[in-house]
């Protein structure tokens, strides 16, 4: 008995193979009806990262909880509760949830789990995070709320966000203060973290005291990923940056002064996607593994990031000082912003349904860094408040003075500017060295910042490239011929680097909705003037196989398992 109950207590295992005193006898009859009143109204799955789940539906829609967490040992307990009258004890519970993780593998159901955000194909998915487990689907050709048939799981926090209406983007304005190609910025890095690919963009929202920084931040959360703690301090490792990635799908950093260097690198890949192992709490051999992309936003009052490769994945918009006869105070700010998020948050869902339209058939002349987010931006920009081809001249413009800003407080690319301005140099590691040394002063070379060996040097001109080729200086590496292969240096002015193309291919917006199971192009109203569809963008035909519902259906049925597209072993929820 013991070899088919792997993942069981000691406990249990006597219980199951007749170990038992008198004492004991009730615990085991405890232990066997919940676990059977466990199975009759659960199902048991694992996600790809091998976490085990529970899927019930306890008067109202199915809910999919981790089998560790306290939501699944509250349902747990209130089965037995409802069946016996009478409570159970905990390490009863902890024994059948461990057999409930051996069913759970046993099963052999993969299912992937989502946060916040989910794809299926070329649809996309909000949790929505209220009490009816609802969410909006998106489309090419608009979005309704329903009840998801993908699984999400929810975390300590997280908040609901409002149903959508039918609205305007161009709304937010009134509660950002930002200026015109601050608003570009800000919508752009919203559209972007309404994905569930990367990379996404760091926004980084500086400004003096008083300027609406943090303000700023928590609207735009608000807009995707409502949480309990919206704003956090800098985390005091990597291991808690990572948690806090796995519990929220934005990752919002409130007043930072200055980055760290292992914080920096953390926050890069977490924008483009990255992982981190560590040694599971008391255990010697098993490894945690996180792995995340997430939409990033910081505040600061100046200069929050220095290193290259971090400035190089940022959006940096920079708010004027707040006049004191504009100011609000809180509960007004926020009770007006309450008012109409329903409508911006409809705004922001039709951008995110022209991108799905556009994304296909948006080409760029050329590829800038964070090649996916312009593209996705591109797509998204004919339901954005303003002209075609803004984007890419606001960011363009973003990332220069950026990378400007940068150098000119970075004494080692000014050191490499002043090297290359007489003309074009060349020699070896130790040379160029000295060389950029000597044009310093003895507090440059002392500090942390200088590279103070050959070796350290080729580091720093790695790191600084991408910002060197915007500002037209090429640094080109190779080994002399012969027996001492020496390494030796060139570099030379160029014509700068462009960071970002000129103008985008974007699709004929003038298609035949009707064609697409669609009718009509705005929300309908009856003649009088009252109620709107749940559909923002135009209303599916009866043949396009939507049946017009809102999607708050009464009775939730259970799923099944239907092979992912790709073939990859994986599987999405979907209703039967």
């Amino acid at each position: 008995m013991e070899g088919n109950y792997p993942l069981a207590s000691e406990g249990i295992l006597a219980l199951l193979n007749g170990e038992v005193s008198s004492e004991s006898r009730q615990k085991k009859s405890q232990a066997q009806e919940l676990l059977a009143l466990a199975i009759e109204h659960g199902d048991f799955w694992t996600s790809p990262d091998g976490v085990e789940f529970v899927t019930f539906a306890q008067s109202g829609p199915s809910e999919h909880w981790p089998l560790d967490s306290r939501r699944a040992r509250q349902w747990l307990a209130g089965l037995y509760y409802e069946a016996h009258g009478k409570p159970l004890s905990s390490q009863t519970i902890s024994d059948v949830v461990e057999l409930l993780k051996w069913r759970a593998v046993r099963s052999n159901k993969r299912i992937r789990v989502h946060l916040r955000i989910a794809k299926l194909h070329d649809i996309l998915f909000l949790d929505l995070c209220d009490d009816s487990w609802q969410a909006v689907e998106i489309t090419k050709h608009g979005w309704r709320v329903c009840a998801p048939y993908i699984a999400f799981r929810r975390t300590r926090g997280m908040l609901p966000l409002p149903h959508p209406e039918d609205g305007e983007i161009e709304l937010l304005r009134n509660f950002l203060n930002v200026d015109d190609e601050g608003f570009v910025l800000v919508i752009s890095w919203l559209v972007a973290a309404m994905r569930e690919e990367g990379p996404f963009p760091i926004l980084l929202l500086e400004g003096e005291q008083g300027s609406g920084k943090s303000t700023a931040a928590r609207v735009l959360r608000s807009l995707v990923d409502p949480n309990a703690c919206p704003l956090r301090s800098i985390p005091r490792e990597e291991r808690d940056l990572m948690i806090a990635a796995r519990n929220a799908w934005v990752l919002a950093f409130d007043n930072l002064s200055g980055i760290p260097p292992w914080l920096s690198d953390t926050l890069c890949r977490l924008a483009t996607g990255g992982g981190f192992a560590t040694r599971k709490l008391y255990t010697d051999a098993d490894e945690e593994l996180f792995s995340a992309m997430r939409p990033i936003v910081c505040t600061g009052i100046d200069d929050i990031g220095s290193r290259h490769d971090f400035l190089d994945r940022c959006i940096r918009v920079v708010l004027p000082p707040i006049p004191d006869e504009k100011r609000k105070d809180e509960a007004t700010f926020w009770s007006e912003f309450e008012r109409v998020r329903p409508k911006i948050l409809g705004g922001l869902l039709d951008a995110v349904c022209a991108g799905l339209k556009n994304w296909g058939n948006t080409k760029l002349d050329r590829l800038p860094r964070m090649a996916d987010f312009a593209r996705w931006v591109v797509a998204c920009e004919e339901a954005l408040p303003w002209r075609p081809g803004t984007f890419l001249e606001v960011y363009s413009e973003n990332r220069q003075e950026t990378i400007l800003q940068a150098t000119e407080l970075d004494p080692f690319i000014c050191a490499l500017r002043n090297l290359v301005s007489e003309g074009e140099w060349e020699g070896t590691p130790t040379e160029l060295l000295a060389a950029l040394s000597s044009s310093v002063s003895e507090a440059v070379k002392r500090s942390s910042s200088w590279p103070s060996t050959p070796e350290r040097l080729g580091r720093k001109i790695k790191r600084s490239m991408s910002f060197l080729r915007a500002l037209g200086i090429a640094v080109e590496s190779y080994r002399k011929s012969g027996g001492s292969r020496t390494r030796v240096y060139r570099i030379f002015r160029e014509s700068p680097d462009k960071t970002v193309p000129t103008v985008p291919t974007v699709p004929n917006q003038e298609k035949d909705q009707e064609n697409q199971g669609f009718r009509g192009g705005t929300v309908s109203r009856d003649s009088n003037g009252g109620g709107t569809d749940l559909l923002s963008r135009p209303k599916p035909a009866p043949e396009a196989g939507w049946d017009g519902r809102d999607g708050r259906d009464s009775n939730i049925p259970t799923f099944s398992k239907k092979p992912h597209e790709q073939g990859d072993g994986w599987d999405e929820i979907v209703l039967e």
